[in-house]
C-alpha cells in the first residue's frame, strides 16, 4: 500500500511553507513520497519564485502548466499516482500536522474501508433545518455527529485521506473533474466543497473521524482570512453543487441540526401569538 501526500501553495507563501513541510515528512508513519504542486503562474498572474533547493529533502516538486486554485493541493498525487489503490492524503500549506496523523488514518481505515476520511465534516441538511456536523471531539452534543458519521463535506485544512481511484484516471483529469472549478469560480475557491461534491456524484463516501487537530500558522493573502468573501463564497459554493447535480446531501434528524432547536422556537412562539390573537377576537373579555 502507498501512501503519499500533497499539497499546493501561492506565490506569496512558497518560501514560508518549510516547517509545514518538515511537519508531513516527519511522520511516524514515513510517507512514501509528498508531492508539492508548483503551476508556472497563480490565477492572479503572479509567478512564483524559485523552489529552495532544500525543499527536496522534504517533498518532490510538480510543476503543472494552469493554476485550478485550491484544488491544485491533490493534483501532484493525481499526476504521478497510477495504483487505483494509492492511499493520497491532502495537507494545506499553514498548518503544523500531528506526528502520529498517518498512522492515525492507517487505522482508520480499517474501520471505515473505501471512504474519503478527515477530522472535521458536516451535512448541509435541507430547508429550514440546516447544518450538522463532527467537530473532532468526544463530546456530543445535540448538533455534533459521533465519529463514523457520513457527511455530505469534509474540511481540508485537518487534512483528508483520499484513495486514487476516486478521481478518474490521468487521460480523464480534464474534462472529468478539472473544468468544474475553471467554469465555476465559487468551486474554484472552496475546493473543500467542490472535491467532496465530486465524491457525492460518484456514491464515495465521506466519513468524519477523531483525530488531532494541527496548529494554524498564519500566512497572508488566504481566502479563509477574509470572513464575509469566504462565507460568501461557501454559500455560492454549496449551492452550485447542488444545483448542477454534484451534491445529494445525506438525509439528517430536523432536531439534530444547528438550525433545529431555533425554528421549533419560532414555530412554538409563532403558535402562542396566534392562539392569543384567536382569544383576543374570540374572547376579548378574558384578555381585560
Amino acid at each position: 500500500m502507498r501512501v503519499v501526500g500533497t499539497l499546493t501553495t501561492i506565490p506569496s507563501r512558497l518560501l514560508h511553507i518549510e516547517k509545514t513541510l518538515e511537519h508531513i515528512k516527519n511522520q511516524s508513519r514515513i510517507l512514501d513520497d509528498i508531492y508539492l504542486t508548483i503551476p508556472k503562474i497563480s490565477l492572479k498572474g503572479k509567478e512564483y519564485p524559485n523552489v529552495p533547493e532544500h525543499y527536496n529533502n522534504y517533498c518532490r516538486v510538480v510543476r503543472i502548466e494552469k493554476d485550478y486554485g485550491p484544488v491544485t493541493k491533490i493534483l501532484g498525487a493525481l499526476y504521478q499516482e497510477k495504483d487505483p489503490e494509492t492511499i493520497i492524503i491532502s495537507f494545506d500549506d499553514d498548518q503544523l500536522y500531528p506526528s502520529n496523523l498517518v498512522e492515525l488514518y492507517l487505522n482508520k481505515i480499517q474501520l471505515y474501508p473505501d471512504a474519503a476520511l478527515g477530522q472535521i465534516g458536516f451535512c448541509v441538511g435541507q430547508f429550514p433545518f440546516y447544518f450538522n456536523g463532527h467537530l473532532n471531539t468526544k463530546k456530543h452534543h445535540w448538533f455534533i455527529l459521533p465519529e463514523g458519521s457520513e457527511v455530505d463535506i469534509l474540511c481540508g485544512y485537518s487534512s483528508v485521506l483520499y484513495y486514487r481511484k476516486f478521481f478518474p484516471k490521468l487521460e480523464n483529469l480534464e474534462k472529468e473533474f478539472l473544468w468544474y472549478p475553471m467554469k465555476y469560480k465559487s468551486l474554484r475557491m472552496q475546493d473543500d466543497i467542490f472535491i467532496s461534491s465530486y465524491l457525492s456524484s460518484l456514491n464515495h463516501k465521506r466519513v468524519s473521524i477523531d483525530g488531532i487537530i494541527p496548529t494554524s500558522v498564519y500566512l497572508e493573502n488566504g481566502l479563509s482570512h477574509e470572513t464575509i468573501a469566504f462565507s460568501l463564497n461557501f454559500c455560492q459554493a454549496l449551492f452550485v453543487s447542488w444545483y448542477i447535480g454534484l451534491l445529494h446531501s445525506i438525509s439528517v434528524k430536523p432536531m439534530n441540526t444547528i438550525s433545529g432547536p431555533f425554528v421549533l422556537a419560532f414555530i412554538i412562539i409563532l403558535l402562542v401569538v396566534i392562539i392569543l390573537i384567536g382569544c383576543w377576537f374570540l374572547f376579548p373579555e378574558l384578555l381585560d
